[in-house]
Order: C-alpha cells, then sequence, then structure tokens
C-alpha cells in the first residue's frame, strides 16, 4: 500500500490515501525511471554508429483521481494547492521507501460535466530523480570532554586526556544507487585557514582559501545545478564562490559511498566541526 501527498511551496497539502475519502486515485505514470537521450555518431564504411554521451531526461508525472462528494468543496480544495505553472511537491511512501520529487504543474483538467468529475494534473520535474525524504547528516570532528568537574592534582597534567578528538575521518554510505551531490558545512569553534575536504576513495578534495573566525560558518554544496560557497559571518550571508581553492573538484558522492578527511593549513584541526549532508536518490519507486 503506498501512499501520495501533492504539497505546494506553502506547505499546503491534498493527500490521497484510503483514509482520505474525498479523492481516490485511479491511475499515476511517471514513477518508472525517466528516459535517457543517447547520443551517437555515424562514420562511413561502418556498421551502426560509435556512442558518443547519454544523459537523463526530465521527469513528466501524470496523475489522475476522482473528486468525491461534497465535489465542488473538494474541488476548490485541489485548486488551492495544485495551481499551473507554480511549484509543486510529490511526496511518496511506502512501507519499504519515503521520497520525493520536485517540479512545476503544467496542467490540471477536470471533467466537470462527467457523472464522476476527474482531475488529471501534469508535474514536470527538471530533476529526474527521486529523492529520499530525509537527508543523511554525517559529522566529523567531534570532541568529546573528558573531565567535567574541577580537581586537585599534583602530578604531570601534562599526562591527562582533558579531551579527545574523534571522527576525524568518516564513512558516508549512499544507499540509492545514484551518484548525488554533497552539502559540507565548516564551522569553526576557533581560527583556521584553509579548510579542505578530502575523498579518500578518489583523492580528489575540495577546499576554501578563507581564514575562518570563531563561530564562522561556511556552506559548500556540490549538488549539480546548486553549486555554492557561503559564508555567515555575525547573522551575515556572504557568497565567497572566488575563494574556491585551486584544483578543488566539486565532490559527488559514489553509489558505494567513500570516506572523507579533512585538514586545514592553520589552526587546529579540531577547531574544525564538519557536517556533509546529502539525499540518496532513486531512478524509479
Amino acid at each position: 500500500m503506498f501512499k501520495i501527498t501533492l504539497e505546494d511551496e506553502n506547505q499546503n497539502k491534498l493527500e490521497f490515501n484510503g483514509l482520505n475519502p474525498a479523492y481516490k486515485i485511479t491511475n499515476v505514470s511517471g514513477l518508472s525511471p525517466a528516459k535517457a537521450t543517447i547520443n551517437t555518431n555515424a562514420a562511413a564504411f561502418m556498421d551502426g554508429e560509435t556512442f558518443n554521451s547519454s544523459k537523463v531526461n526530465m521527469r513528466t508525472i501524470n496523475m489522475a483521481f476522482t473528486i468525491e462528494e461534497p465535489v465542488e468543496v473538494n474541488r476548490l480544495a485541489v485548486y488551492r494547492v495544485i495551481r499551473t505553472k507554480k511549484y509543486i511537491k510529490l511526496n511518496y511512501s511506502s512501507p519499504k521507501i519515503e521520497v520525493f520529487a520536485e517540479g512545476h504543474v503544467e496542467s490540471l483538467n477536470i471533467t466537470h460535466f462527467n457523472k464522476k468529475q476527474t482531475a488529471t494534473v501534469t508535474i514536470i520535474c527538471n530533476e529526474p530523480y527521486f529523492k529520499k525524504a530525509n537527508a543523511q547528516v554525517d559529522e566529523m570532528s567531534n570532541v568529546y570532554s573528558m573531565f567535567h568537574f574541577p580537581f586537585a592534582n599534583e602530578i604531570d597534567t601534562n599526562n591527562i586526556v582533558f579531551g579527545r578528538i574523534t571522527n576525524t575521518e568518516q564513512a558516508v554510505v549512499n544507499n540509492g544507487g545514484i551518484e548525488t551531490g554533497l552539502i559540507i558545512e565548516l564551522y569553526a569553534r576557533d581560527a583556521i585557514t584553509n579548510p579542505k575536504v578530502f575523498d579518500y576513495s578518489t583523492g580528489k578534495f575540495i577546499g576554501v582559501d578563507f581564514s575562518m573566525q570563531a563561530a564562522d560558518l561556511i556552506t559548500i554544496n556540490t549538488i549539480k545545478g546548486q553549486k555554492s560557497i557561503k559564508l555567515w559571518r555575525n547573522g551575515v550571508e556572504t557568497n565567497i564562490f572566488n575563494n574556491l581553492m585551486k584544483d578543488s573538484t566539486w565532490l559527488q558522492l559514489a553509489p558505494d559511498g567513500s570516506v572523507y578527511v579533512f585538514t586545514v593549513d592553520e589552526g587546529l584541526a579540531s577547531n574544525l566541526h564538519i557536517e556533509i549532508k546529502h539525499f540518496d536518490l532513486y531512478e524509479g519507486v
């Protein structure tokens, strides 16, 4: 048993499931993997063609449902959420998966004069993949205090562990089977310079040529079509895209996952706290 919910930009929702008597789904298409475009080159005196490139096209979702009594009340409720050309989010959940797709409403057609009124909505999703409902968050460089109370001691305090840095490398798992971008948040507990995050499996890295002050937050977004580097300092957001370090790569999380490590040029590595966020992507449901 699956459940579908349509949600607009203001988080107004239309629910479609057995518990909502206002609407009954009759058909949904576009839940399978989106079509691909395969580009090839023909050569004289050679059978067939040579593969050049390929890409996955946009996803088109068509959803048909009946409008139950009271018909006029329920039809007007549809118009409040499903608005032509506007943003729409389709949430899909089943016992095994919970994902969403985002797009815009291309059309909404309603058969006003049929005995049973039916609505058909077409949603164009510029991104072809379904995203897992909740982002996965992995943390690096957690510092745990070992003492939380004052004490007297006459021995050499250099041999006493007051704190321990843990998790300076982090394995990140991708369960979606599709390469996906990352949102990397760098939070400075104290001054550090030129933070870098390395993909241990490929040797590639992304870094920022920047001197961070205490309480600075830098967010690096490597998601295709959304790439950005932003600084939050004293409540003010600044675009620092031009501070991207030379030879950096916009890291992507492979289907098998990866291990990430980090370095700083100046300052203590323990002064940098990192969160790596990503959404698992799915070709279909």
